[in-house]
């Protein structure tokens, strides 16, 4: 009996430990998880209200007279634009692209205006077809509101 009870009190004290441990861990676990959850969402509510920021202080007129070709390429209303989105991109450089994109009536979605310098090898022109708008972006078109996804992995990377 007397070396029953010694014997057995090591390995009661292993599994209280291995148990405190892994409780600690899941605890941890959980907490990072949910810190990284509200980081993320806090930096898509910062992404969305720059991208509002940005669209409100575009010209509506001057994108919907756009014909979404590249007629449009060296024009003033093209050029005014893309010097406006130029501009806001050095002001956030965080921030890789930026671009106005136009629902076709047929579906297509397709390029207006992007802030990539003349030439750029990344340089979407106007007219260029977005590979597989999301759904998400399609219902931004539909229903006016803004929102943010992703990452995407896209022909310019992810």
């Amino acid at each position: 009996m007397e070396q029953n009870r010694i014997t057995s009190r090591p390995f009661f004290r292993t599994v209280i430990m291995v148990f405190s441990i892994t409780l600690i861990f899941l605890f941890g676990f959980t907490v990072s998880r949910w810190g990284s959850s509200r980081m993320d969402g806090n930096l898509r509510s910062l992404f969305l209200e720059r991208a509002i920021m940005i669209a409100d202080s575009l010209d509506p007129g001057r994108i919907s007279s756009l014909s979404g070709s590249v007629d449009d390429l060296g024009k003033d209303r093209y050029n005014v634009l893309k010097r406006h989105l130029q501009s806001a991109r050095s002001l956030y450089r965080d921030v890789r692209f930026l671009y106005i994109l136009e629902l076709k009536p047929d579906g297509r979605v397709v390029f207006l205006v992007d802030s990539e310098p003349e030439g750029s090898p990344d340089e979407s022109l106007p007219g260029d077809l977005l590979d597989k708008p999301t759904p998400p972006l399609l219902n931004a078109f539909l229903t006016g509101k803004g929102n943010i996804e992703g990452p995407l992995e896209d022909s310019w990377g992810r």
